[in-house]
């Protein structure tokens, strides 16, 4: 697992003529030894208490008894046990086996 401020470093880069921006991020993955093909899928989720949950795209995560209002419903909401983001990428496929292409672990390759 990895985490913000200790393994990568997540900066605000601007939208070019939107006047918003995003969030970018990047780290390093070693994969030593491989000697057959294989994919990766990163994952990324939200943490309680620094990450802001998904209120109002989930209304209902947010604990009703500190959220009485409307200053209480849109201060961040952290440590509410809310529900944070979660997201995960489309695998990434390696051919590592010297074989040209990728061939799914597990599956016999006939040429």
């Amino acid at each position: 697992m990895h985490v913000d401020g200790v393994d990568f470093t997540v900066t605000s880069v601007p939208v070019a003529g939107t006047g918003s921006s995003r969030y970018e991020a990047s780290t390093t993955l070693t994969l030593p030894s491989l000697s057959e093909d294989t994919w990766v899928v990163a994952i990324v989720k939200g943490t309680d208490g620094v990450s802001e949950p998904l209120f109002p795209v989930v209304p209902n995560s947010i604990s009703t008894g500190s959220n009485t209002t409307l200053a209480g419903l849109i201060d961040g909401n952290l440590n509410e046990s809310g529900i944070t983001a979660h997201a995960f990428t489309n695998p990434v496929f390696i051919s590592a086996d010297g074989v040209s292409g990728y061939q799914a672990p597990g599956v016999q390759f006939v040429p």
